[in-house]
């Protein structure tokens, strides 16, 4: 996981006519959902290397093709090398112990007592003939030694293995490589690939007339958002492994749709992660009994309290499916922290205490009304802004953006309360939802934008009088989302931020401006980072996405669509001089982007990120305007002027409805001909065309 140092742990490497080709490094690449592709050729053999991860399954498989161009027959050896570390980094690696077992290379490092398990290298496909080795030296591996069958433990280890084979003339061979980890100290040393995968319940496919932007949403940001952040919790640029509450959570916004069961299981799965008091882990590692279980960080982060009962409310509102409410699921048990701690890492115990997840969102919600002298919320250790921890440290300090989140929670989660019966408790929330708006318009309003907090001592974060982040996204973005009532501040805000965080130039939507360096008030560990690195004035892109929304919702259509267009990674890599600066993936929304004057508009910690789920919710819900309510659709497009429209498809239960949107001189929707207020999606096939009015392009002026 570090960039800086160029590891390259993990070669493919050919050996034929005595010289030694790296069969990946150079070669062209071509990604999908399905795998990755390396196509290249050395010494007239044309290599094609396909790498996939079998589901289910515990390794990746490595699938090299080599086609012998020449008249003449070649040796060749082929070599698997690795730099195992079955830990956290090289410095222990020399406790690793190898063993050569059924020509399968297996791995263990006695020093990590976290995850105790075995690592496997084998080639799957043998011949007869096929001479297989093992090599765990390091320094004699990369001297060209392949032939050293010394065995760690070794100062310096490596784990390659190497299959020889002649590749006669004119004829093409294949060699499979399989790389994974098992529990336990003995592998069982089979291999099976199955190749299962799940169809989602929802499929959507758009068509619209930005490529780049069919690319990203019908395949890349579902796929980042449930491979990279539900399935798999790591990337290249960030090793993590863990389940952040408020993380995956906002994921499954996105995938409700799609995988409703997924997102349902996960639903209960962080509801399990709850103390009694109704906070929660902020994140935690589910690690064997064996190292001592689940274990996570208990915090005062404020927002992850509402984000339970949010997802909860967008699951039913999608899929109208009340009987969530109903699932009970334990609570976690553990003390209090105490008034000297920020944080604790330790394993809680599970709770006798069982609730309904109806229960478990109302408890969270109970635990977030706690407000300040401004009658806004308390920010305690921070509030989506991890960095922002020590605003409140004292407990005074007030949240502007949590505020108006807290009111769109509390105005969704109201109906829900009356379904149950709880109607006292529905009014107490529209009331207190109310009030906090009244609040916010009479304490937060700052003359052209709505300021980010209050300190502990009472002075305003994010204000014109503020010598460091004198205006930040975030509320400037809520107040359209989260509908305060007075909509000409709320255009002036989305006016403010446009003109004060918005680089048309180079396409960066910056978080707050400017950074925080030497100010007089310490915000928190933000400040470690240096000016225009990740939040510190960066665009991080979450924040970037809703502010697009906020901009499409507002009804300024073609602000809205820039910004969503600048987004959008294969923006970011058009021309070379462009893709040189950003540096990253075409295919991966990056979760930050640098504004600082030594690198500006490099890309950062990519891949596992939150913000492909929220791009998707951007372009599917505020662009082309489709809401999914049970088994109807809404449509209510905001396209930019120069559309003429779009088409999308929708599968489910397994029939298409084909959705066809133009512009015409009055708005129209019809459903095989028929003029409907809604589509139905009842397990049939349906056309649907939908004529919207001509829109002027709008600005903000």
């Amino acid at each position: 996981n570090d960039t800086a140092s160029d590891n390259r742990g993990e070669m493919l490497l050919l050996k034929v006519n005595g010289k030694v080709y790296d069969l990946v490094y150079g070669s062209m690449a071509m990604f999908s959902p399905a795998g990755a592709r390396y196509e290249s050729e050395v010494e007239g053999v044309r290599v094609t290397v396909t790498i996939t991860v079998p589901t289910p399954g515990n390794f990746k498989c490595c699938k090299v093709e080599l086609q012998n161009t020449q008249g003449i027959d070649l040796d060749i050896s082929l070599a698997y090398y690795t730099e195992p570390v079955l830990g956290v980094d090289r410095t222990h690696a020399r406790h690793i112990v190898a063993r050569w077992k059924e020509k399968t290379l297996q791995l263990t490092n006695a020093w990590n007592s976290q995850v105790k398990g075995t690592m496997f290298l084998k080639c799957l496909d043998l011949k007869p003939d096929d001479a297989v080795e093992c090599c765990c030296d390091r320094g004699a591996f990369l001297s060209g030694r392949w032939n050293d069958h010394t065995i760690a433990p070794l100062p310096d280890p490596c784990g390659a293995v190497i299959v020889s084979r002649k590749l006669a003339a004119s004829s093409q061979e294949g060699f499979t490589f399989a790389l994974g980890f098992e529990c336990g100290d003995e592998l069982s040393c089979e291999v099976e690939i199955k190749g299962e995968k799940g169809e989602p319940f929802t499929a959507i496919d758009i068509k619209t007339p930005d490529e780049k932007l069919n690319f990203i949403i019908n395949t890349w940001a579902p796929y980042q958002a449930m491979t990279s952040r539900i399935l798999a919790r790591t990337g290249f640029y960030q090793n993590g492994g863990a389940w952040g509450f408020r993380d995956q959570l906002q994921d499954c916004g996105a995938l409700i749709l799609q995988y409703p069961d997924r997102v349902k299981q996960h639903i209960a799965r962080c509801a399990a992660h709850q103390f009694e008091e109704g906070d929660v882990l902020h994140w935690w590692h589910t690690l064997p009994k064996s190292c001592g279980g689940e274990k996570g960080v208990r915090t005062r982060y404020t927002d992850d309290l509402l984000w339970l009962p949010y997802i909860v409310c967008e699951y039913i509102k999608r899929l109208e499916d009340f009987e969530i409410l109903d699932i009970e699921v334990p609570y976690l048990k553990a003390g209090e922290l105490a008034p000297y701690e920020h944080e604790r890492y330790f394993s809680p115990e599970r709770s006798s205490l069982k609730g309904s997840i109806y229960d478990h969102c109302v408890r969270s919600i109970e635990r977030s009304l706690k407000f300040g002298f401004h009658g806004l919320p308390l920010i305690g250790g921070g509030d989506w802004n991890d960095g922002f921890n020590t605003v409140g440290v004292k407990g005074n300090g007030e949240s502007v953006w949590l505020g108006m989140f807290q009111c769109i929670v509390l105005e969704s989660f109201a109906p829900i309360c009356r379904i149950r019966g709880d109607v006292e408790r529905a009014e107490r929330y529209l009331e207190i939802a109310g009030k906090l708006k009244e609040a916010l318009d009479k304490n937060s309003w700052d003359g052209k934008w709505y300021i980010r907090a209050f300190y502990d001592n009472g002075e305003p974060m994010g204000s014109r009088l503020s010598d460091e982040c004198k205006i930040d996204s975030l509320p400037q973005s809520f107040a359209t989302i989260c509908g305060m009532p007075d909509k000409e501040r709320c255009r002036i805000a989305l006016q403010s931020a446009y003109e004060k965080l918005v680089d048309e130039r180079y396409g960066l939507i910056r978080l707050f401006d400017p950074p925080f360096v030497v100010g007089s008030n310490n915000p928190g560990y933000i400040k470690s980072y240096p000016a225009g690195l990740r939040e510190n004035g960066g665009q991080y892109t979450h924040a970037a996405v809703w502010l697009a929304m906020a901009f499409l919702r507002a009804g300024f259509i073609e602000q809205g669509w820039k910004l969503i267009d600048m987004l959008n990674p294969i923006s970011k890599c058009l021309d070379r001089e462009s893709a040189d600066r950003y540096k990253l993936e075409p295919y991966a929304l990056a979760g930050d982007i640098y504004t600082s004057r030594y690198c500006y508009g490099r890309g950062g910690w990519s891949i596992y990120t939150g913000s492909a789920g929220w791009y998707y919710r951007a372009v599917l819900e505020d662009l082309l305007g489709l809401e999914f309510l049970g088994d109807r659709l809404y449509i209510n497009p905001r396209i930019p002027g120069h559309w003429e429209g779009f088409e999308v498809s929708v599968r489910r239960k397994g029939a298409c409805v084909h959705v066809k949107v133009e512009r015409g001189s009055e708005r129209k929707l019809l459903q095989d001909g028929v003029e409907v207020d809604f589509v139905t999606l009842d397990g049939k096939d349906h056309n649907v065309h939908l004529v919207v009015d001509k829109q002027e392009k709008e600005y903000l002026h």
